[in-house]
């Protein structure tokens, strides 16, 4: 999968012109209660990787050894066809989404990344419903653009799907995407719609007073998020 390659190296050229503390390349699993995650719902699985405010400072030559070889398990994983969308977000972090048949089964395949072990990240994993579109094929080279990306933290599943609802209902064909996670932990959104625009909508929209609601800018594969039936 070589436009994860072009994802992550960009990552990693920009975030290595900032100060060794601001680097946010890799991750580790942080273990959800095993009462939570028992209860698969179906081989849809999102993972959030997230910076580790503790994680080791590392050199220059350590960090590049540790990004080829987790950029290598990437192209693995995806040939594999267990992971079918990964991409950084601004700022830092970055998502995956894996085919899989247990939650047990992609804690074990992140485990086989040498970036796990060095505890860059902190991950979140769910169980994934979609409720619009869904992870679609890409063209091969692929163009890499920007979406934006809405996140509901936890909440009944009930209540985020009315959430995304109202999104559909305000945004229309710019919504892409929307998902919600199992065992009541949210879901996410992603929007064809400006950045700015929704960071001043969505809280008032979705009354962040009661939702706690998270808006940031996507970078992946065009093509990789669609409305359309899955080719």
């Amino acid at each position: 999968m070589r436009y994860l390659d072009v994802v992550f190296c960009l990552f990693l050229e920009n975030i290595n012109k900032q100060p060794m503390n601001h680097l946010k390349i890799f991750f580790f699993v942080l273990l959800l209660p095993l009462n939570l995650l028992a209860q698969e719902s179906g081989k849809h699985f999102f993972v959030f990787l997230n910076t580790n405010p503790n994680k080791e400072q590392l050199d220059s030559v350590r960090i590049a050894q540790l990004q080829e070889k987790h950029l290598a398990n990437i192209d693995r994983l995806y040939t594999e066809g267990k992971i079918i969308a990964a991409g950084p977000f601004y700022g830092g972090g970055g998502l995956f989404i894996f085919k899989e048949s247990s939650i047990e089964n992609v804690q074990n395949l992140l485990q086989t990344d040498p970036a796990i072990a060095a505890k860059r990240f902190l991950i979140e994993i769910y169980p994934l419903r979609f409720i619009e579109g869904q992870v679609c094929s890409y063209d091969d080279p692929a163009e890499m653009i920007t979406h934006s990306f809405i996140r509901i933290f936890q909440q009944r599943s009930e209540k985020t799907e009315n959430s995304m609802g109202k999104l559909l209902r305000n945004y229309g064909n710019e919504l892409l995407t929307s998902a919600v996670f199992e065992l009541d932990q949210g879901g996410f959104a992603v929007l064809d719609t400006d950045f700015d625009i929704l960071k001043k909508q969505v809280p008032i929209l979705l009354n962040d007073t009661e939702e706690k609601v998270s808006i940031r800018q996507l970078y992946i594969a065009k093509g990789t998020f669609c409305r359309a039936s899955k080719k």
